[in-house]
C-alpha cells in the first residue's frame, strides 16, 4: 500500500503522523513567540548579533594564530604556507 494510503487506513499510522505534525506546530509557534534558543536568535537581534560575532571571532582564530607564527603573513594567500608539506603529527 502507498504510504499516503496507509494513512487514510491505519489509524496508529494517522495517529503517530498527526502528531508528529502537532509537535512541530507547536515548536515552530514557541519560535515565532520567542520562546527558546531558536526563539530568542530569531527574535533578539542583539543575541543574534553576539552569536554571529562569537562565531566569526571563532572562525577568524586560527587565521590569527597563524599570522603571528608567520610573522604577519596571511595565512589564506601566502603559497609558501601552503606548498611545504608538514607533518600533522608535531
Amino acid at each position: 500500500m502507498a504510504p499516503l494510503g496507509k494513512l487514510l487506513y491505519d489509524l496508529q499510522s494517522y495517529d503517530e503522523a498527526k502528531k508528529a505534525l502537532n509537535g512541530g506546530n507547536a515548536m515552530i509557534s514557541d519560535v515565532r513567540a520567542g520562546n527558546g534558543t531558536l526563539g530568542k536568535l530569531g527574535t533578539d537581534d542583539s543575541l543574534y548579533n553576539n552569536v554571529r560575532d562569537a562565531i566569526t571571532n571563532v572562525a577568524n582564530a586560527p587565521c590569527e594564530a597563524e599570522r603571528e607564527h608567520h610573522h604577519g603573513k596571511n595565512c589564506f594567500s601566502d603559497p609558501q604556507l601552503y606548498d611545504k608539506p608538514r607533518r600533522l603529527d608535531r
